[in-house]
């Protein structure tokens, strides 16, 4: 395997450091639509649904230990209150899991779950 060493990567037009493309950009995100069904994603291969508010989603490059990377999600829906957050229980190197619950901590499948990982290691 070749090693290519630049400082920056340009299209042309703007130039970004390499070290913000290596260490800082999200590596992995998800957005579905409440059933695991993806509607735009990218280093994700499918969504599985676990049962009522309990998603996960395989990643295609996986990282190289589950404690290595920082997850955000939302969850997007017409009522007000709602809450996703990253399911220890399903959260591995190898995939992403997310509740979608109610303020009072109900699960549920309200629709238009995101997500997104920060650093491959």
């Amino acid at each position: 395997m070749s090693t290519l060493n630049v400082s920056n990567i340009t299209d042309g037009t703007t130039t970004v450091g390499t070290s913000y493309v290596v260490n800082g950009a999200v590596k992995a995100w998800v957005a579905a639509n409440g059933s695991a069904v993806i509607r735009n994603s990218s280093n994700i291969s499918s969504g599985v649904d676990n049962g009522t508010g309990d998603f996960s989603y395989p990643l295609i490059n996986a990282y190289s230990a589950e404690e290595n990377y920082v997850t955000t999600a939302t969850v997007r829906h017409s009522t007000d209150g709602l809450i996703a957050t990253r399911n220890a229980s399903r959260d591995f190197a190898t995939q992403l899991g997310v509740e979608t619950s109610n303020d009072a901590g109900s699960l549920g499948d309200y629709g238009h779950e995101i997500m997104s990982v920060g650093d491959l290691a």
